[in-house]
């Protein structure tokens, strides 16, 4: 978060005049030069605005508020996650230029905001416009974030041992067409086995399951139960390096009987994984053939390319987001004033910045002591006392006040 920047308005001194702006002009200098020593001071153009009847301009000043809040809301999660994607040290720009730069030099876009429509119209086009960017971000971040998770879950089964690991990577080079049975009566499986099991798993693997299928004559099948498990068809495969690992078999079993295999498996405490042989060899002929890379260097280029245009995304709409939580910050001023002051309108917009932080409550006394005439209704005694009684709740002025934080990227 960069300087924060003070916009107000004070009422100018006599009548307006159409077409005059000495009066604002002179407003403007004696503020400037009234903070010049601790602040630095920009014109803040603003056209008159279609206000309405007082009721409208009263709800619309309720209602600004939330407005303004959500709009710039939305602009913080657009900043946040390009930080969170930005590793070229690039920055956030708006038309081009630096966000500060945009606030100190703000001219109302007549063509995007016409001055004509009235100030309900312009405040309901802005929160349209916030929401649709709010939920294409919400979406494409989404989207980014599957394929993080999809990493990092390759990332741990790559890392894993072979009861956790992605077969699809792990066992496919290991493996080879003529070593996988898938006939309409066979059907090769993955048996997961501890190395402190596999003596017992060589000597029991024929049995697993023999109460499953029945052998018998035809007139009477389950006569004579047995194992679906072909003997003599279990071949080692793969084992995990760690001492107290697993070790992969290809077993070959009755196609019918695979579910009813997987239970007396684990009921041995060995694990059947599932396995599509037939996708996975496909997959990596296709990598190999495009020299590619395996599951997790695409999932990884994936994640790369998402990230990428996430990150442009947030380039191409902070700009205009920005320009409309400006643009709302500016009605909101029109109206608080037109309602503070009454019409014609006749007060002088302005954007005070302190030199430093820690400067803003001298550059606060100095503006109360060039403004304080205009608290006719004792606002600042109003505030004195409920601070003193525990009571207060906001600041008051006797001149229009909200406060702008632009972002600025830090290196």
């Amino acid at each position: 978060m960069g300087d924060e920047y003070i916009l107000l308005s004070a009422k100018d001194a006599g009548t307006p005049q159409p077409g005059d702006d000495e009066a604002s002009r002179a407003s403007f200098a004696k503020l400037s030069s009234a903070v010049s020593d601790v602040a630095e001071s920009y014109r803040f153009e603003m056209p008159e605005l279609r206000v309405g009847t007082l009721e409208k301009l009263m709800a619309s000043g309720d209602a600004l508020s939330k407005v303004d809040l959500n709009v710039e809301q939305v602009i913080r999660k657009i900043e946040r996650q390009f930080a969170e994607l930005n590793s070229n040290n690039e920055v956030l720009t708006v038309s081009s230029a630096p966000p500060a730069a945009y606030i100190e030099s703000f001219r109302w876009n007549a063509a995007k905001y016409p001055t004509q429509r009235p100030v309900d119209e312009l405040v309901r086009q802005i929160v349209q416009a916030a929401n649709k960017t709010e939920s294409e971000l919400k979406e494409s971040a989404g989207f980014v974030q599957e394929r993080r998770q999809r990493v990092q879950a390759l990332e741990r089964q790559k890392g894993g041992n072979l009861m956790v690991c992605d077969l699809n990577d792990a066992l496919t080079p290991n493996v080879s067409p003529e070593m996988m049975h898938d006939s309409q009566y066979l059907k090769t499986v993955v048996v997961v086995v501890g190395k402190g099991l596999e003596k017992e798993f060589l000597s029991t693997y024929h049995t697993l399951g023999e109460d499953i299928v029945g052998y018998g004559p035809e007139s009477d099948r389950g006569s004579v139960k047995g194992s679906p498990v072909v003997p003599g068809s279990a071949e080692r495969v793969m084992e995990d390096k760690d001492r107290d690992g697993y070790v992969i078999y290809l077993v070959t079993i009755l196609k019918k009987f695979i579910e009813e295999f997987k239970v007396a498996a684990q009921t041995a405490r060995f694990l059947v994984r599932d396995y599509d042989f037939e996708k996975a060899y496909e997959e990596l002929q296709r990598a190999q053939l495009e020299g590619d890379g395996d599951a997790l260097t695409h999932a990884q280029r994936d994640l790369s390319d998402a990230s990428v245009q996430l990150a442009q995304w947030c380039k191409t709409h902070y700009g205009d987001a920005f320009i409309a939580w400006i643009h709302v910050k500016a009605i909101r001023l029109f109206v608080e004033s037109v309602l503070r002051y009454g019409l014609p309108v006749n007060f002088t917009a302005a954007l005070v910045k302190p030199k430093k932080k820690a400067l803003e409550k001298k550059v606060r006394e100095k503006l109360l002591k060039l403004y304080s005439h205009y608290d006719v209704h004792g606002m600042m005694q109003m505030q004195a006392d409920e601070a003193a009684a525990g009571t207060a709740t906001e600041e008051m002025f006797p001149y229009v006040s909200y406060k702008i934080a632009p972002y600025v990227e830090k290196h």
